[in-house]
């Protein structure tokens, strides 16, 4: 089967720990609720009634189960079979807002879980979350269930003294010089070959080709021509 890549983004330490742990959050069933709940009273504020922080919450739960059952290709099925296809576009930002901002949310849980401190907002944290939002979807649909990466290698050198036997040894010197005399046979043996027709009246035709055009060729032609000519002609007593 041809390569697949998966390209996994690194944290602010240079490691892929913090997209583990957002993709370990965001993918757990159980923690759908604290995330939508989280999110909805970060989107929205304390103004805000309790109906549309509701509909937030569950807003956020579906999207997050979808986004966990099959990655972006759920959520586009979703879209497809009940938003009008005039709104498609709209809603569409609108679940990738969600989305990033529950990883934003599972982040900061898995933050708190492993007892660091909580992350300040910066410019590269939203591009930490798009890729994170990338790769997991691709990690639903990349088929491998572990990943290895080697930490450090101990290098071990050495010297190798090495003694071979070639039993056709022979034979391939004698084929490299056979080689080489049909490479000098080639260059510098002219090929000559002559042609006689004799026709029922007695009449000869002679013809002589050459692979190389040399001053001799001509003056081979008319010493062959004459001496066929004297045999098929001998004079009369």
């Amino acid at each position: 089967a041809p390569f697949r890549f998966m390209r996994i983004p690194l944290d602010d330490d240079g490691r892929l720990d913090s997209w583990f742990a957002i993709r370990r959050v965001m993918l757990d069933g159980t923690r759908h609720a604290e995330i939508a709940r989280r999110f909805a009273a970060t989107a929205l504020g304390d103004d805000t009634g309790a109906e549309v922080r509701d509909r937030m919450r569950e807003t956020t739960a579906r999207t997050l189960e979808l986004f966990a059952r099959g990655g972006f290709e759920s959520l586009g099925k979703f879209i497809e079979s009940t938003i009008p296809e005039a709104e498609r576009d709209k809603a569409a930002d609108v679940f990738i807002k969600i989305l990033e901002g529950s990883a934003w949310e599972a982040w900061k849980m898995a933050r708190a879980e492993a007892g660091l401190p909580a992350m300040v907002p910066a410019a590269q944290h939203s591009r930490m979350l798009r890729d994170t939002l990338n790769a997991t979807n691709d990690s639903l649909h990349y088929g491998a269930p572990v990943y290895f990466q080697p930490v450090g290698f101990d290098e071990v050198r050495a010297t190798v003294l090495q003694v071979t036997r070639s039993p056709g040894k022979p034979v391939v010197y004698l084929g490299s010089l056979l080689l080489v005399l049909g490479v000098f046979a080639m260059l510098y043996i002219r090929e000559r070959r002559l042609f006689v027709l004799i026709k029922d009246t007695g009449d000869a035709l002679v013809a002589l080709g050459s692979n190389r055009k040399s001053m001799d060729v001509d003056e081979s032609f008319r010493r062959h021509r004459d001496a066929l000519a004297a045999l098929l002609n001998p004079p009369r007593p």
